[in-house]
């Protein structure tokens, strides 16, 4: 029998209840979330109150459950809501007085049964297949074992003949059965009668939760198990919606779209909307790329696009709205028909249609876990070449993940407050991976280390938007950049005739110099202070907000930037709402000059930007006339990669260090392999995962040359926006480039390490424990300058209790303030540390602040004094 038959009177019922529920539902954002927290646990009692029938317990959430369980429950608790609220509250609403509790059992029975023939009646069935003598005692009953489902009356059965094998997931099978009995008494007479008394009902409820919450993670782990052995029973269909939610999805869109939601065969029965996109490609062969065929989701949310164009009056106005997300859905699948033209198979995952089915209570995992069921239903499996995802929207359409701030665990415990790190950073790295993939601890710190040893299952590229109500259209945004976009894939790639132009600021142009070694750049003509070794250096085009017109080699570099394909920054950056500067340093340093600023990009050329500047990409809560993400991806650029949070890597000074071998650091080796797989054609996606990896494979090779505070922000924080199957026309032969080591005796020059690194085979993942990703510290507060009353470190330093830091300070101080010139007055906090892999030794940290601009420096020191690090922010 099928499951649809079986819950034939819940759509009988439903249907009898005018159109009243589909108001309900049509106004609902948020069915299953948003009234979770109204079911709270109440003790049985033998006569119940009004109260506690508002109050039964909470039915366990689980991200496993099948979409039309997880429907089931919502529209439960909306519809169950509505009635007892209005019983105590006011007078009967919705056209509900005809409603029997009846309906409510049955709506409930139907999610443990549908679970329980995913999970238990399919490991019978996996039983049966491997040892048929197992099946032998089911010929004597009316139990066929080869049929798709079966009906909740059959499972006592079949649970008391397969205990044995089912304890595991289940428990107690016999307290199981009993339990299952009574729900099963409780529908029967609900099904055939219609006469459930609310006594009835809330007894019935009692035990379904009971059954249900002792048990559903058992069941899901069942049948997750299931899922991912290579076992499948051939019967299993597709998971489908039921025909009341296929009426919901109807009601929210136009007749041309119904083609998304209905069968081939028009049967009327939905295909899970999120898993078969027909408008886009033949999903028959996803699971099996094509040699030269790409393979890519765009994920977005069409309501929230249409909100965010027009306004949210047009939800008062429900045809325009359908038709503003119609359009919008449709200028989607136009770009997703024009790259099928250059082998690029795109389908849509649009949110939208799965309101209010969708759970957002959970933020970005909520939309990880969506795209993670299409995953699943379309076979695309993380062992495979990856897709690409392309995300349209900002973070109010799409969430950028959140996580913890590496960094931010050396301000914790500190009593300064005005830090300029945040203490989280937004990353679309996640969006690249399993759920079970990305394991997070109660204060959102994520294991890295395991991240990077799992093969990523897409290649990630965003068109971010501003928060909020546009200015502009969808037309001259979306389309704008889809137009531009199928140009550059006509022509086989972006074309970067003039070769990437570098620009450095004063302090870091040496650093620069290396960062690009074995990498081709724009060759641009000497000039003394303003250009060396082919990098501009800290063009002062404005300084104290006035515009230096007459400097004529000021206008020279303005005249290659603006007329360049590929821009590189290594500038400085800031977080204040109204900067919209990359910020370069005079010759002296005493001032900032504007080395590059978001409006100048209505008037550049460049088809691609990378840079590392403080907040270089930052585009979240910003206006668009304030960032320089938004202001070229909606101009000329088609691909922008840069940072969220600050950018630590070295500047010229750090150089000087005796012990120091490597000229890059953090921010600039990852820009460094960026370029390198970017260069050679790799997509600007698979580019920055490549490089991502490259630069944990170099940490390890070199084991002195990276530190792990800032290595899992870096990791984290540089995003790529544009679409992720983008590329440059080559310009070298090969993406491969040698790590950089300084030489004391003789000429700078590079040379390859001959040790083993840790990069797996497809050069995806690393294979290993990583220190630097592993690495945990525990920090204790030596000195606070919030706390320092003596308003100097000498006095201060007199009073620590840390006897050994007293002793080595003469050590290290002279390196740290003549040589790397770190004022001392500048200095934040003094912690000590103890490291999981056995390390110990101080950090300290200090804060620059030049009007908008805020930097800092951190300094690592073993117990001994010697500077094991040095790193700035940019």
């Amino acid at each position: 029998m099928d499951l649809y038959n079986l819950d034939k009177s819940i759509d009988d019922l439903l249907r009898s209840v005018d159109e009243s529920v589909n108001g309900l539902l049509k106004g609902t954002d948020n069915i299953i979330g948003g009234s979770a927290d109204n079911f709270q646990e109440v003790k049985m009692t033998e006569t119940h109150t009004g109260n506690e029938l508002q109050n039964l317990p909470r039915l366990v959430r689980d991200e496993r459950l099948e979409d039309r369980t997880m429907s089931r429950i919502g529209t439960f608790e909306k519809i169950y809501r509505e009635i007892y609220e209005s019983q105590t509250k006011r007078l009967m609403s919705f056209g509900y007085s005809d409603l029997e509790y009846s309906v409510l059992v049955t709506l409930l029975s139907s999610c443990i049964e549908i679970e329980l023939n995913q999970s238990v009646y399919r490991k019978i069935q996996q039983i049966c297949k491997d040892a048929p003598a197992k099946g032998k005692c089911l010929y004597d009953t009316n139990i066929n074992i080869e049929l798709k489902t079966q009906t909740l009356g059959c499972f006592t059965y079949l649970i008391n003949r397969f205990g044995k094998e089912l304890t595991e997931y289940i428990g107690n099978s016999d307290d199981f059965e009993s339990l299952l009995s009574k729900v099963i008494s409780y529908r029967n007479k609900a099904s055939h009668t219609s006469v459930i008394s609310k006594e009835q009902f809330l007894n019935f409820y009692m035990i379904f939760s009971k059954l249900f919450n002792e048990n559903i993670t058992g069941l899901m782990d069942l049948k997750s198990s299931l899922r991912g052995s290579s076992y499948s029973f051939s019967t299993i269909n597709p998971v489908r919606f039921d025909k009341e939610e296929l009426e919901y999805l109807k009601r929210i869109s136009r007749p041309e779209d119904n083609n998304v939601l209905m069968n081939d065969d028009n049967s009327g029965v939905h295909n899970t909307v999120e898993f078969n996109c027909s408008d886009a490609s033949d999903s028959s062969n996803f699971s099996s790329n094509e040699k030269g065929q790409k393979y890519g989701v765009i994920f977005t949310d069409c309501k929230q696009l249409a909100v965010k164009y027009r306004g949210n009056s047009i939800t008062k106005e429900p045809e325009l709205q359908l038709s503003i997300i119609s359009d919008i859905r449709r200028k989607i699948l136009e770009y997703i028909n024009e790259c099928l033209r250059f082998g690029i198979h795109y389908v849509l995952l649009d949110v939208s249609l799965f309101d209010p089915f969708f759970d957002k209570s959970d933020g970005w995992r909520a939309y990880l876990n969506i795209l993670d069921r299409f995953c699943d239903k379309n076979g695309i499996n993380p062992e495979d070449e990856p897709w690409g995802l392309f995300i349209i929207g900002g973070n109010d359409v799409i969430p950028m993940p959140l996580v913890y701030n590496p960094v931010y665990a050396i301000y914790e415990g500190s009593a300064n407050s005005d830090n300029s790190t945040p203490e989280d950073v937004d990353s679309d790295l996640f969006y690249s991976f399993k759920p079970d993939q990305i394991l997070l601890d109660e204060k959102l710190k994520v294991d890295l280390n395991r991240l990077f040893n799992c093969n990523p299952r897409f290649f990630v590229g965003r068109l971010p938007l501003e928060n909020g109500f546009m200015e502009t259209s969808f037309d001259n945004d979306i389309s704008g950049y889809f137009a531009r976009s199928i140009n550059a894939f006509k022509q086989g790639g972006i074309k970067i005739g003039s070769l990437p132009l570098v620009t450095s600021c004063e302090s870091s142009k040496t650093v620069a110099r290396f960062m690009t070694m074995n990498i081709p750049i724009k060759e641009v003509t000497p000039m003394l202070g303003y250009i060396e070794n082919n990098i501009i250096i800290s063009p002062p085009y404005m300084v104290d907000e006035k515009l230096i017109s007459s400097n004529q080699e000021a206008l020279y570099c303005l005249k290659n930037q603006m007329s360049a394909d590929m821009l590189v920054f290594i500038l400085h950056g800031s977080d204040e709402p109204t900067s919209d500067e990359y910020l370069g340093e005079s010759s002296s340093k005493d001032y900032y000059t504007v080395g590059f600023s978001a409006d100048m990009f209505a008037a550049s050329k460049a088809k691609c930007v990378a840079g590392i500047c403080c907040f270089g990409a930052r585009f979240i809560g910003y206006r668009r006339k304030y960032s320089a993400l938004l202001q070229a991806i909606y101009n000329n650029t088609l691909l922008f990669m840069g940072s969220s949070r600050l950018a630590y890597g070295y500047f010229d000074s750090h150089l000087g260090l005796k012990n120091k071998k490597h000229p890059i650091y953090a921010s600039e080796v990852l820009m460094r392999y960026y370029l390198a797989y970017l260069l050679s054609g790799f997509s600007a996606a698979e580019s920055l995962l490549r490089a991502k990896v490259s630069y944990i494979d170099y940490a390890y090779r070199n084991k002195d040359a990276e530190s792990s505070i800032p290595m899992g922000l870096t990791l984290m924080e540089f995003n790529l926006y544009g679409d992720p199957f983008q590329s440059i026309v080559p310009l070298m032969d090969d993406f491969h480039v040698p790590d950089l080591i300084i030489r004391k005796s003789e000429s700078e020059r590079t040379e390859y390490k001959v040790s083993d690194g840790v990069m797996s085979y497809n050069g995806l993942r690393v294979e290993g424990n990583i220190d630097c990703l592993s690495e945990k510290r525990n920090y204790s507060t030596l000195y606070d300058k919030k706390d320092d009353s003596s308003n100097g470190l000498g006095r201060e330093l007199r009073n620590m209790v840390d006897n050994n830091f007293r002793m080595i300070h003469d050590v290290f101080a002279e390196k740290l303030y003549d040589i790397l010139g770190v004022p001392p007055r500048d200095l934040y906090c003094i912690k000590k540390y103890s490291s999981s892999v056995g390390t110990e030794g101080y950090t300290l940290l200090y804060k620059h602040t030049h009007e908008k601009l805020k930097q800092e420096t951190i300094v690592e020191l073993d117990k001994q004094g010697n500077i094991n690090s040095v790193l700035s922010s940019f």
